[in-house]
């Protein structure tokens, strides 16, 4: 009997070795699949705020979907930026004007302007990025230097303001933002620690407040009038109070800022694609670029500092 049990479990595993080999057969295929299009374009991405006397740019090219590499090889050397102002034609490039910056750590920039000094970028007038190189068609891109389309007013600090959903203590900023009706304003804010003896570090904010969006990749918060329902509009922020249960005197510096709606698009398409990361039935998305004839963001911010006291 135990010989015809053994003998059935046999037959079984030989039958059943037997089907999903025909299954394999019966299933197999090859896909030839073609890569999506590509063409070789050039990268340019800056970010400046008015009052910057140093300025500097990443100049590279795109990656194809299936090329290696680490990210160095696609920088783009031997390549020229020109920046004009548009009011009186004063420009500076990034051959003739380019300092000697000691290479940082983590840096992507890999050109960069050096300004006479810091009354170059003027909010209101507009600026024409030049990229030049060889073995490309030249990208020209003008681009107005946003003013600030808005003003923060009657702040409140409440140093104690309840719990998160961490269940840590947090502190909150409350504050009127005045709107200028007769524009259409992008803004981002930010907010600082601040430290008698002059130490200042970025905290991460949030708030609950529907008009705002968290942006990658530093907490930052983005937000356009179009979602105020009001000329002047309450908003209030958190912060963790772990960071700061120590600090004596302590006051926080709001940091508020119009930026052109290219960096508003960017900042947002750039948090949308990190929220995709480890979805792979999420519908791919695209980050924008705002460079004429190229690729990647030219940012301009105009910010004021407001500082806050416990």
């Amino acid at each position: 009997m135990k010989n015809i049990i053994r003998y059935s479990k046999l037959m079984m595993l030989l039958l059943i070795g037997t089907s999903l080999q025909h299954c394999g057969d019966a299933f197999s295929t090859t896909l030839d699949i073609d890569p999506p299009e590509f063409v070789r374009q050039m990268v340019l991405s800056t970010t400046i705020t008015a009052g910057d006397s140093d300025v500097f740019f990443y100049v590279g090219q795109n990656r194809g979907i299936l090329e290696e590499g680490d990210s160095e090889d696609f920088d783009l050397p031997n390549a020229k930026v020109t920046i004009t102002r548009s009011s009186d034609g004063l420009q500076f490039d990034t051959e003739a004007n380019s300092i000697d910056t000691m290479e940082q750590f983590g840096s992507v920039f890999n050109y960069n302007i050096g300004l006479p000094d810091s009354t170059y970028f003027v909010p209101g007038d507009s600026y024409t990025f030049l990229l030049e190189h060889s073995e490309f068609d030249n990208s020209e891109t003008t681009i107005r230097f946003p003013t600030q389309e808005a003003n923060l007013e009657n702040f409140e600090f409440t140093e104690i303001d309840g719990l998160n959903i961490d269940l840590e203590e947090i502190s909150s900023v409350a504050f009127d933002i005045v709107d200028n009706p007769d524009s259409r304003g992008y803004f981002e804010l930010n907010a600082n620690i601040q430290i008698e003896d002059g130490f200042r570090f970025e905290v991460d904010i949030a708030t609950t407040n529907p008009i705002a969006l968290d942006a990658f990749p530093d907490g930052t918060l983005l937000f356009r009038d179009e979602t105020f329902a009001e000329e002047t509009e309450r908003f209030i922020f958190n912060y963790e109070r772990r960071f700061v249960n120590d600090i004596d005197s302590e006051f926080i510096e709001v940091v508020f800022a119009s930026i052109n709606e290219g960096l508003y698009e960017y900042r947002r398409s750039l948090t949308r694609f990190s929220d995709s990361d480890g979805n792979p039935f999420i519908t791919p998305v695209g980050v924008t670029s705002n460079v004429n004839g190229a690729l990647g963001n030219i940012g301009l911010r105009t910010e004021s500092r407001f500082i806050v006291f416990n």
